[in-house]
């Protein structure tokens, strides 16, 4: 679900990161790839769009953030 929601649906066919047992061999590989795609738009969106998608996200806020939130 998260190759698709970063816009990289090609990493599910890629043999390194397909299984969840290659992905852990190929870590190294991986993490950039998922930074790569994760810096181009802001936490907010990236909580929003994989929320939408189903998936129990939240932003790690600041302090100062968390004091000036809504929901406090």
């Amino acid at each position: 679900m998260l190759r698709r929601v970063i816009g990289r649906p090609e990493l599910a066919i890629d043999e390194r990161f397909a299984e969840r047992e290659a992905r852990k061999v190929h870590q190294a590989e991986l993490a950039p790839e998922l930074e790569i795609a994760l810096t181009r738009r802001s936490a907010a969106c990236w909580e929003h769009g994989l929320s939408s998608a189903g998936v129990l996200a939240a932003a790690v806020l600041s302090v100062v953030e968390m004091l000036e939130s809504a929901q406090l």
